[in-house]
């Protein structure tokens, strides 16, 4: 927060209500997705006030358990990632959104999690509000109400007064330690895992005769092997991405989303 900006970082399976809480919090009116639909497709910011202090917070695409997608949706945060840590601006804090008033937590929402785990690392986790809770983070209810929004932002706030070492999420270091080849970080081999398990799992209900083997069905199993691959094909490099998303008038983004997090550099 060296340039007087807290950037929080919203993540979360879509539904989880990353969109409302940006709302509520900012009152922008970002388009909110309903039943398991999402609206976010890019990186996609609130902007507010708090104490004197300007607060963006950034709303990522939520991951939607339908596998090719998945893929998708890791590598664009990947790349958002990367232009951050290439432009020099930090992720001040990390909110993952996950609703806790559920009789049970789902295998896919704990497979989700333990992905997002590996997306920040744990040097990070004194600066995460989470949910399920990895040592050192933090749980912070939202009750859907401006008030309990404000009080999240203002836990980051309090975390941030102060000098604070400047810490990346593990994504980034390991991006930058593997020169940018996706493969070698460790929530790309944690994706991997659950692609895996979920090709596994189409085949071995469509071999106990659970569900039919449409050319639906198919599709989805050919799509999830063809991203699997190409997973393993991608090389980000932060500064190509800052040089073309990264356009700058007057200190403002006027191109994609990606560039969003590094608004008035």
């Amino acid at each position: 927060m060296s340039d007087g900006i807290l950037r929080l970082a919203v993540f979360g399976m879509t539904g989880a209500g990353k969109t409302s809480f940006i709302n509520k919090a900012t009152g922008a009116q970002l388009e909110v997705g309903g039943s398991g639909n999402s609206c976010t497709k890019d990186v996609q910011y609130g902007e507010t006030t708090v104490n004197a202090k300007k607060v963006l917070l950034l709303d990522t695409p939520g991951f939607d358990d339908s596998g090719g997608r998945d893929a998708d949706i890791f590598v664009e945060i990947s790349k958002w990632l990367a232009v951050a840590e290439a432009s020099g601006t930090s992720v001040d804090g990390v909110i993952i959104m996950q609703p806790i008033n559920k009789p049970r937590v789902t295998d896919s929402e704990q497979k989700k999690t333990q992905l997002f785990k590996k997306i920040v690392g744990g040097a990070f986790y004194p600066k995460v509000a989470f949910g399920d809770v990895p040592t050192g983070a933090k749980v912070l209810r939202f009750e859907n109400t401006e008030r309990s929004a404000r009080d999240v932002v203002l836990h980051f706030m309090g975390l941030n007064s102060n000098p604070y070492p400047r810490t990346r999420l593990l994504l980034q270091e390991e991006l930058v330690q593997a020169d940018g080849r996706l493969n070698d970080t460790s929530a790309c081999r944690e994706l991997d895992i659950m692609l895996g398990q979920k090709t596994r799992s189409f085949q071995v209900q469509i071999n106990q005769g659970r569900v039919a083997s449409t050319p639906e069905l198919q599709g989805r199993v050919n799509d999830i092997s063809k991203k699997r691959s190409w997973l393993k094909t991608i090389k980000i490099n932060g500064k190509d991405l800052l040089k073309t998303f990264g356009k700058w008038a007057g200190g403002a983004v006027v191109s994609t989303a990606l560039g969003l997090l590094c608004e008035v550099m």
